[in-house]
């Protein structure tokens, strides 16, 4: 390896500070993590026309040794190799020529995540262009606020020469002197973009969003702790309705807005995933309410401080739970289901797949209803009630009751909690 390839790649090793995956090659992880490593040298440590030497025979099956992994199909390496983070796969690339080449498949680093901060940005286009990156698809910006405008603008135009990107991710960057259309151009482009806490101008969500109502490839958008109350109530519902996955978290949006998008959703929507963290819903009408989160596979929503939510839209949701609703995961936080008949309560959760319902009020007879129910006909896989109560306790019955279940259904995930005291809990992840 020539000098000059040494300095290269030391360079761009020391600017590859994290990494992340959402998945891998075979789409077979569920669970996304992020992954750091103390030893940047071992995640991307060779340039694509490195010369180093390996021992080939350690490459080649032995007759003394029937089970030497490396006389499996590539296919079959390929798939055990897919369990493996980031930096172990760069440890496996150094240990022979042929792990090299399997490791280096572009594939195999598709759903790696490369943070970007301002110091990696003058051989950005260098760790592009290596081999191993040629389809990589995950971008995040790090370093917060102080990421400069024209920095910005430059990985835009990178990220627009790279057709293969497909999710960007911008939290706590500020984004407010990117040039209007810029931004909006680049984020359109993407399959799934974060846009939390990025300081957005009111020209800059304009421009989003009416580049959205034109043409888009988003069907994921993330929207945390930034203020859209500008953008025309109609545009932002369309554009809204045309998304998979939507993300609203302390997002500034009038009661207008909100109006807006169940109206939209009540007509059409493309809609299954809606996460509603503080947004006032209170405006919109019950059934209204009811019948749009019935046309959704997921919904969390969030009334901490008591007025986003109605109990008359509570009560319309559970109501309408056995009419053709298209729900199966469903999370509720700061909210008083007291009020519902227990058994209208135990129906509803038992016909869904997953339930979280937490810092809530539940009746003891509410729970017990539900536990009831889940011995006879359930449609549940796992049910986390983390709740409080008035109830002088029915703590011990509770706990016999999910004991009974467990012992009957053991592939049900159970975690129950009533006033801050755990009765039972075999939920080993929660989601």
């Amino acid at each position: 390896m020539s000098t000059e390839d040494n300095i290269l790649n030391e360079k761009v090793d020391k600017n590859m500070l994290d990494m992340s995956s959402e998945d891998n090659i075979l789409k077979m992880r569920e669970d996304n993590e992020v992954l750091y490593t103390e030893d940047e040298n071992n995640v991307l440590n060779t340039s694509e026309d490195t010369n180093m030497s390996y021992d080939d025979d350690d490459d080649l099956p032995t007759e003394s040794d029937d089970y030497n992994i490396n006389s499996l199909p590539t296919e079959m390496l390929g798939v055990i190799i897919s369990y493996l983070t980031y930096p172990e796969l760069s440890n496996l690339m150094l240990v022979s020529t042929h792990w090299k080449e399997i490791t280096e498949d572009p594939l195999v680093w598709k759903h790696f995540q490369l943070s970007v901060d301002e110091e990696k940005m003058d051989i950005l286009e260098n760790i592009l262009d290596i081999k191993r990156l040629a389809r990589f698809q995950n971008i995040k910006t790090i370093g917060g606020p102080s990421f400069s405008a024209c920095c910005l603008t430059l990985l835009f135009h990178l990220i627009h020469e790279n057709s293969n990107i497909k999710n960007l991710d911008l939290t706590n960057t500020n984004v407010c002197n990117v040039d209007p259309d810029i931004f909006s151009a680049t984020v359109n482009s993407m399959e799934a973009a974060n846009l939390d806490m990025n300081f957005l101008t009111f020209s800059q969500a304009d421009s989003v969003f009416a580049k959205m109502r034109e043409k888009t490839q988003l069907q994921r958008l993330s929207v945390k702790y930034n203020a859209l109350s500008m953008v025309d109530p109609f545009v932002l519902a369309e554009c809204f309705t045309r998304l998979k996955e939507l993300e609203l978290n302390n997002t500034y949006v009038t009661s207008e807005q909100v109006q807006a998008l169940f109206h939209a959703m009540g007509r059409q929507t493309n809609l299954v995933q809606l996460t509603l963290v503080e947004i006032l819903v209170a405006d919109v009408g019950a059934e209204m309410f009811a019948r749009c989160a019935h046309k959704l596979e997921y919904l969390k929503l969030t009334n901490q401080n008591t007025s986003c939510l109605t109990q008359q839209q509570m009560a319309a949701l559970f109501s309408q739970a056995q009419q053709l609703s298209q729900l199966r995961q469903i999370i509720l936080q700061s909210v008083d289901l007291s009020f519902l008949p227990p058994r209208v309560l135990a129906s509803c959760v038992n016909s869904w797949e997953k339930v979280h319902i937490s810092d809530s009020s539940i009746t003891d007879e509410q729970v017990k209803a539900t536990l009831e129910l889940i011995n006879k006909e359930t449609k549940l896989n796992e049910l986390y009630l983390d709740v409080c109560n008035n109830s002088s306790g029915d703590a011990d019955d509770i706990a016999v009751m999910a004991t009974a279940v467990y012992i009957k259904k053991p592939k049900i995930k159970l975690f129950i909690k009533v006033n801050a005291i755990t009765l039972f809990d075999n939920l080993p992840v929660l989601f």
